[in-house]
């Protein structure tokens, strides 16, 4: 079975042998399984006089060639026609390096290659290659897949069938191309939703639009802010309003929160007055406060009630419930009173009263609290969901646990951005590793009577920086993602590993050099240079809190450049020991 790849490459010859030109592509109509219907040959000077045309390309019919080999022969009756049908695809323009979507990997992939067969009817498209196989064929690369398997490593096949592959538009020539709709409404909101973040607007539009809107909502329940805002631009404010209103309560203020006031409040006024009366609550917590997380969404229970009472109330309110696993026991004026887990409700006699039964030591997070301060709360006490109140007790809602997921994982990568210095922004962090470098550059200048003697090791510059930067940096993560008790813990690790690398240091200059006083004092430098750095990545948090500076200083580019000038200085003290020995 051919590659579409392979049959690019082929010369295009007469019936004498003479040379015509090569195929530049092949043209194929619509279907399950597409039929090649021509070839686009681009012709030298004897393939336009043999044609007798004057133009570049010339589209022959498949039936007027021959393929032997990788030399394809026209016939001696081959005539010129005019271009394919607009309708046809165009099997390198239109297809290679086109997107489609794998179902079973549910992500967009891109064709490397097509694979053609042959049948009763004529050459047809069978399959799309999206692995890596048919990277390396196209890039005539197949000889390192021989040495990848001679080493024991197998290169599979990634074929999609062509008949789970679509056109996404019809009379477009520069189609990309998908799964049909149809299986795409299929898969999981989840999966939807990282397909749509891998595509382009205008591709996204097209699915977006053959959506219903229940569909839309969890798809935009599970995607990023900004594919969502482009749904919003794309989709007709009543359709955006008919999703709004199948979306959680608090999955829909975060749509609207994130597509601009005034759109938002033209979105709003076209809605029910009860519906954004709500939302309007939610929209004016802080995003990262445990508002800003809550669902007004929770079943709700008042006095008196019996256990019976409360399973079917339970009953009543799941289909618009955020989580069934608590029901909130309320007086009149909304105050939170207790709370009853479903599982004591369906162990306890139905004619138990709930008060009797209902946690009356409440685990709850006011509604301006730090959405952190609620992650910490439910971890603490293995909640599923996490009752939000004003400073009066008023119940205002409920925090998930799926939303203290989202949050742990925001948290995480800020952190991560912190330690790593890429928060906030890249040109002040360069700016501040310009000013630091320059810092130490006057101070090596001001040092250089000390440095002067002893150049024969200065190559032990770089040792320092880099040991001391990872130590430092460790700590600061370390320092940042365990309790106060673990921080003593992490400084006696700091000290073996400091103690280690001093030791390895002395011994491996006490070899190079065969001088004890400079390994000594080299080995002895790096080990106070590295604990130094230790000690400021641990405590560096600490100390911005308790000057109120927050996260200011916990920048992982600020603390390269602490620990750097720490070891630059450390290293100079260990160079003037050294004056001596010289």
């Amino acid at each position: 079975m051919p590659w579409l790849t392979e049959i690019l490459s082929c010369k295009v010859t007469d019936s004498s042998g003479h040379k015509l030109g090569r195929i530049h592509d092949l043209a194929a109509a619509r279907g399950r399984y597409p039929k090649v219907g021509g070839v686009i040959v681009a012709l030298n000077r004897a393939g336009r006089e043999h044609l007798n045309t004057q133009r570049s390309y010339a589209y022959v019919p498949w039936e007027s060639i021959q393929q032997r080999g990788r030399i394809v022969c026209l016939d001696r009756q081959a005539t010129l026609h005019n271009d394919p049908d607009d309708a046809d695809l165009l099997l390198r323009s239109d297809v290679l390096d086109q997107q489609i979507v794998d179902i079973d990997g549910a992500r967009v992939v891109r064709v490397n290659d097509l694979l053609m067969q042959e049948s009763s009817t004529g050459m047809r498209i069978t399959a799309a290659d999206v692995g890596l196989r048919g990277a390396l064929r196209r890039l005539k690369l197949t000889r390192l897949e021989s040495i990848v398997q001679a080493l024991g490593y197998e290169v599979p096949d990634k074929l999609i069938a062509w008949n789970y592959v679509a056109p996404l538009g019809h009379g477009d020539r520069h189609v990309r191309l998908t799964v049909p709709i149809q299986l795409l409404k299929e898969l999981h909101p989840s999966e939807l939703a990282d397909i749509l973040d891998q595509l382009d607007i205008e591709r996204r539009e097209q699915i977006l639009s053959v959506m219903s809107a229940a569909q839309l909502a969890q798809t935009l329940a599970e995607s990023n802010p900004d594919v969502s805002r482009d749904a919003v631009e794309v989709l007709s404010e009543d359709r955006v309003r008919r999703v709004i209103e199948a979306m959680p309560p608090d999955e829909a203020a975060d749509l609207l929160g994130a597509i601009g006031y005034d759109k938002a409040e033209r979105l709003l006024g076209l809605m029910g007055l009860n519906e954004a009366r709500m939302l309007r609550e939610l929209l004016g917590y802080p995003p990262d406060s445990a508002g800003g997380r809550m669902t007004p969404s929770y079943v709700a229970i008042s006095l008196p009630s019996t256990v019976h009472g409360a399973i079917e109330k339970i009953r009543s309110q799941a289909e618009q419930a955020e989580t069934i696993y608590y029901a909130y026991v309320l007086s009149s004026d909304n105050r939170l009173l207790g709370v009853l887990s479903l599982r004591e409700l369906l162990r306890s006699p139905s004619t138990r009263s709930v008060e009797e039964i209902m946690v009356h030591d409440l685990v709850t997070v006011g509604a301006y609290d730090d959405q952190q301060h609620a992650a910490r709360l439910m971890s603490r006490y293995n909640l599923l969901a996490l009752p939000v109140t004003d400073d009066d007790k008023v119940m205002r809602g409920i925090v998930t646990v799926d939303d203290i997921v989202e949050v742990l994982e925001e948290e995480a990568s800020q952190d991560i951005l912190q330690v790593a210095g890429a928060s906030p922004g890249r040109l002040g962090g360069l700016a501040l590793s310009l000013a630091a470098g320059l810092v130490g550059v006057v101070v090596l200048r001001d040092r250089a009577p000390i440095l002067s003697p002893v150049l024969a090791v200065a190559w032990l510059l770089p040792l320092f920086l880099r040991v001391a930067q990872d130590q430092g940096t460790w700590s600061l993560a370390r320092s940042l993602t365990v309790q106060t008790r673990v921080i003593s813990r992490e400084l006696v690790a700091a000290l073996a590993t400091a103690a280690l690398v001093g030791l390895l240091v002395a011994g491996f200059v006490a070899a190079v050099t065969t001088r004890s006083d400079i390994s000594y004092s080299l080995g002895l430098g790096i080990f106070i240079g590295s604990l130094a750095a230790a000690l400021i990545g641990s405590f560096l948090p600490v100390a911005a809190k308790v000057v109120g500076l927050g996260t200011l200083l916990v920048r992982g580019r600020l603390l390269s450049v602490l620990v750097g000038m720490c070891s630059l200085l450390v290293y100079i003290w260990a160079l003037g020991t050294l004056k001596e020995a010289f």
